[in-house]
């Protein structure tokens, strides 16, 4: 009996260990809390572009970004672009097309 005590010390510790291993790889995500009580009362006519679209957790209304400001980013951190606008990534020095949806970018007018 007194050999299954100590089987079972080190099934724990491998579980234990395992389990820390992981835990870096989650703390890097995006975590939502949404609480309804800390979005700021906000109407179309507050924000400079005249319209609002939902935070990157779609919990509250914020402005949304105008012409030349940042948009995009890591989970969309850095916001949406108001209608008539995209958030367009800057292509780097390679020349090859950004597809990397946690890019930063800036929104730019619409090309017609």
């Amino acid at each position: 009996m007194d050999g299954m005590r100590g089987w079972w010390h080190v099934v724990a510790v491998v579980v234990v260990t395992l389990c820390w291993g992981r835990g870096p790889r989650f703390a890097d995500g995006f975590s939502c809390v949404c609480s309804l009580s800390e979005c700021e009362e906000l109407s179309e006519e507050d924000c400079p572009g005249e319209e609002t679209v939902w935070d990157p957790c779609g919990c509250c209304r914020v402005c949304a970004r105008v012409e030349n400001e940042p948009c995009g980013g890591p989970y969309g951190f850095h916001g949406s672009c108001a209608r008539g606008l995209d958030c367009v990534v800057a292509a780097p020095a390679t020349g090859k097309a950004v597809q990397d949806a946690n890019s930063e970018g800036v929104c730019t007018r619409e090309s017609r």
